[in-house]
Order: C-alpha cells, then sequence, then structure tokens
C-alpha cells in the first residue's frame, strides 16, 4: 500500500513528521498542534519547514473535522499524562478518524501505561474497538509507552511479519522502517477483554489517569522509576 497522505493529530515540534517524510518519500503531511509556541520552536531548532508538511495551529479534533483530506494514516500523539484532552479519547473523536481515513486506512495512538496498571491502554482500546474493525497493542519496550493501531477494514497482524520479508529483501530496506517492523512484531501484546468505552457524554479519563499516578506514589514503584 502507497501511503500518499498522513494526519498527525499532536504535531509538537516535528520530530514524527520528519520520521515519516524518510520513511515515505513524497509523502504530504497534515500536522496538528494547538500550541503556537510549540510549532515556533520545531521551526526554529527542529528544521520544521519541509513543502510537503503544512501545519495548523489548531485543537487536534477541530481541525481534523474541517480537513477535506482523505488520510492513510493518522497519528494521535497529543497525549501527555497524566493531563489527556478527554474530547481526543471518546467514540465520537474515534468515528470522526474513520470518516478521513483512505479505505485501507490506519490509525495509530500513543498511549501511556504506568508498569502493568494498564487501565487507560485498555479502556482506549475498548473505545476504539467500537469503531474501528480491528484493533491491535504493541508496548514499547524500555519506556511507560504503548502504541494502538487499529485499521478502517479488517487486517492480520501477521501481514506484518511478510512485510518485513518484503522490505528486508530490498535492495537498499529502510533500517528506520525495518527497525519499527521489529519493535512491533515483537511486542505485540494480548488484547485486552475488559474496559471503560468512553463517549463524549462520559469520559472519565482524569480519574483513570489521577487514580494510575496516586496508585503509583503509594506503591513499591517509585524507585524504578529514578
Amino acid at each position: 500500500m502507497k501511503v500518499s497522505r498522513i494526519a498527525i493529530l499532536g504535531l509538537a515540534a516535528g520530530t514524527s513528521a520528519q520520521q515519516a517524510m524518510e520513511i515515505f518519500p513524497g509523502v504530504k503531511i497534515d500536522g496538528y498542534e494547538i500550541d503556537p509556541e510549540i510549532i515556533k520552536v520545531g521551526s526554529e531548532y527542529f528544521a520544521m519547514g519541509d513543502d510537503d508538511l503544512t501545519v495548523y495551529a489548531k485543537d487536534a479534533r477541530a481541525g481534523l473535522s474541517q480537513s477535506s483530506h482523505l488520510y492513510d494514516i493518522v497519528s494521535v500523539d497529543a497525549y501527555r499524562p497524566p493531563y489527556i484532552p478527554w474530547h481526543l479519547t471518546t467514540v465520537e473523536f474515534f468515528e470522526e478518524i474513520r470518516a478521513h481515513l483512505s479505505d485501507k486506512g490506519t490509525l495509530v495512538i500513543n498511549v501511556a501505561r504506568i508498569f502493568n496498571d494498564r487501565r487507560l491502554v485498555d479502556a482506549l482500546y475498548q473505545t476504539i474497538g467500537s469503531v474501528f474493525e480491528d484493533v491491535y497493542v504493541v508496548d514499547l519496550p524500555d519506556s511507560l509507552n504503548t502504541m494502538i493501531f487499529a485499521t478502517k477494514k479488517s487486517s492480520n497482524f501477521n501481514n506484518l511479519i511478510q512485510n518485513y520479508i518484503v522490505v528486508q529483501d530490498t535492495e537498499e530496506p529502510d533500517q528506520l522502517l525495518l527497525q519499527t517492523l521489529e519493535v512491533a512484531i515483537l511486542n505485540q501484546q494480548p488484547n485486552p477483554d475488559a474496559g471503560v468505552v468512553f463517549t463524549d457524554d462520559l469520559a472519565p479519563v482524569e480519574w483513570i489517569t489521577n487514580s494510575m499516578v496516586f496508585d503509583l506514589i503509594f506503591s513499591d514503584n517509585m524507585d524504578a522509576l529514578q
């Protein structure tokens, strides 16, 4: 599948956009970042000025709803625990994303966990799963980050292995792409069987994240974060 256009919700200083352009030469990217000062920093210090990147100083959900494009990938990287914008966690938000994906489009979202406390991951898995056909969970090693992938149409995680073989057999394989595929293949997690479904009417994200933080503070795991 050729990746022609990507939306990044939570562009920050543009690092993920640069990585995407390295892997998919010529791809068009729409980046949404609510803080103009962060955009300014990205432009001044991170060379965020590529002609293929269009930057919007807008709220991610509002900006996406106004877009006339369909995207092959929508990446959500707007969570900064414990401060997570609840309106970017709901069924209605993910329905908006699905409506802006191409037929073979994929959602990828960066979610935090705290060691074995996966309540936020589980809730988002269930919420996204109520909108998308197939959903996959991958823990990033040596971090507290989990990636959730969701496809608009039916898919199979084993296809990732086949794609890895195809990339590896090319004359000059992209090493960043190979490394990314390896991490995903080796760190897929079992799909959670429970979790809250967030909606615009009820999205107790703050309650969950605050509870996770307080449980950590009063646990024996604080030293592990040093």
